[in-house]
């Protein structure tokens, strides 16, 4: 449709709350579903004290021999690969 004279304020208004209402309409393919409740598992039990000091200790200890081992590659000297051979053209 091409306009031949400008819009009214009022058209233009009522055109533009068509637009925004239409898109609220909808397909109920796009209406929000709300979870079933009764779908929730229950609360996980509390993780006990030492075993979370084990792994605390553990993640510790990685970490320690991780940064060891970092050190131990970067004292060592580098030396790069030799070249790969030529290959004589056929």
């Amino acid at each position: 449709m091409v306009l031949t004279k400008p819009l009214s304020a009022s058209g233009a208004l009522l055109a533009l709350l068509a637009v925004a209402l239409g898109g609220c309409l909808g397909s109920p393919d796009t209406m929000i579903m709300f979870r079933d409740l009764a779908d929730i598992p229950e609360r996980p039990g509390v993780t006990a004290r030492e075993v979370n000091d084990q792994a605390a200790k553990s993640l510790e200890d990685d970490r320690a021999r991780t940064a060891q081992a970092i050190e131990s590659l970067r004292s060592e000297p580098f030396s790069p690969p030799e070249p790969a051979p030529m290959r004589p053209d056929p």
